[in-house]
């Protein structure tokens, strides 16, 4: 595998300075899917059993304009115990309807709090997401029968149809592990799920493949680990279209990997959190704290064209994002831009504007890059 590894990225990562060579295909498009990437749901309770009604409300507009919005959904959902917080969730049914009435669809469900209430929520989750598909609802990570193989799921939208897979190779608990698509770190382990991925995309006939993967790299670091990336390239290679990784709860850089058959395909390093009380006492005095990184993310827009010469994946467009805190210790999500910084300030919120004034300009240096194959 490791000669795999040398091979792909001696021919890949060419430094966007080749791209004044490139000259972009013109798109003569057919059909086209517009698709919104967020990051992770977490069900702190601070939110679950607070006022959670407006959460995202400034973003439904958004979210409602594409037509799949993909989110990390971080929790067992069962409405028969408590909700719980850190280091075991648990939330209740009305916390998952209030995030898909805002527009989201399609859900990743492996990671390492999936088995949090053991195999109890693991079901109860299922059942859930289960029960939500007639109204087009999609979910992954959550096997039909233990032990089954790692599942990818059929999407047809739009006549393009995509292949959906959520994997975690990361745990907090060794229990029930056949009944959720873990994938274990090692050589063997991802050889064969390469070699799947392989077989999955020639045989389905999938116009997209999409991947969720909850890496094991260290949660809050903002680097990416060299032999991690090497095995995100092999991902690429083997025929993931958009790669979408989580777990790390903070944003990192995404990439754009141009093909030499004139393509594009995408990983996004870490999207970060979406819904989160993450930030719940903002450092105020100290806005470049590497904790306020937690409390800030992206929403990632992409279209997807399908033309007489095949799918083309459009470069990302990215909108930041943060949690905001109200007097009354509700958490909203809302874009981060200067209308919001102006109107706190005029509300006499001038700690939060000062504050967001530069998490904004920190949140800006974190970018896209572009690689030529």
């Amino acid at each position: 595998m490791k000669t795999k590894v040398f091979l792909f990225i001696g021919i890949c990562l060419f430094l966007s300075s080749c791209a004044s060579n490139r000259v972009q295909p013109e798109i003569r498009c057919e059909k086209e899917l517009k698709l919104l990437f967020a990051g992770d749901i977490m069900a702190h309770t601070e939110i679950t059993e607070g006022n959670y009604s407006s959460i995202l409300d400034d973003l439904e507009p958004l979210i409602q304009n594409s037509d799949l919005a993909f989110a990390n959904f971080e929790s067992p959902i069962n409405d028969g115990i408590p909700q719980s917080s850190y280091p075991t969730f648990n939330c209740h049914s009305t916390f998952a309807d209030k995030i898909i009435s805002y527009g989201f669809n399609v859900f990743s469900l492996a990671n390492n709090h999936t088995n949090d209430y053991h195999l109890e929520g693991i079901e109860s989750t299922k059942k859930y997401f289960d029960s939500r598909s007639k109204q087009g609802i999609y979910s992954a990570g959550l096997k039909k029968s233990e032990n089954a193989p790692i599942e990818f799921i059929t999407i047809e939208k739009n006549g393009i149809r995509i292949l959906f897979a959520s994997v975690t190779e990361v745990l907090n608990f060794k229990t029930y592990l056949g009944y959720f698509d873990y994938l274990e770190g090692t050589d063997i382990t991802r050889e064969a799920f390469l070699n799947q991925i392989r077989q999955e995309k020639k045989s389905s006939n999938c116009d997209l493949l999409i991947l969720s993967f909850h890496t094991a790299e260290p949660e809050y670091i903002r680097s990416i680990a060299e032999n991690s990336k090497n095995f995100y390239y092999l991902l690429i290679e083997s025929g993931v279209d958009i790669l979408w990784i989580n777990h790390p709860h903070i944003s990192k850089e995404w990439e754009i990997i141009h093909t030499n058959d004139n393509r594009q395909k995408l990983i996004f390093y870490s999207v970060g959190n979406t819904v989160s009380s993450q930030r719940r006492n903002p450092d105020f005095k100290r806005p470049g704290a590497a904790s306020e990184f937690k409390g800030d993310s992206f929403l990632f827009s992409v279209k997807i064209k399908k033309t007489k010469d095949g799918i083309w994946v459009d470069t990302p467009a990215p909108t930041l994002i943060t949690t905001y805190i109200t007097e009354n210790n509700e958490f909203l999500v809302k874009e981060l831009n200067d209308d919001l910084i102006k109107k706190l300030e005029e509300d006499g919120r001038k700690e939060w504007s000062s504050f967001l004034t530069r998490r904004k300009e920190l949140m800006n240096k974190i970018k896209g890059k572009d690689t030529w194959q």
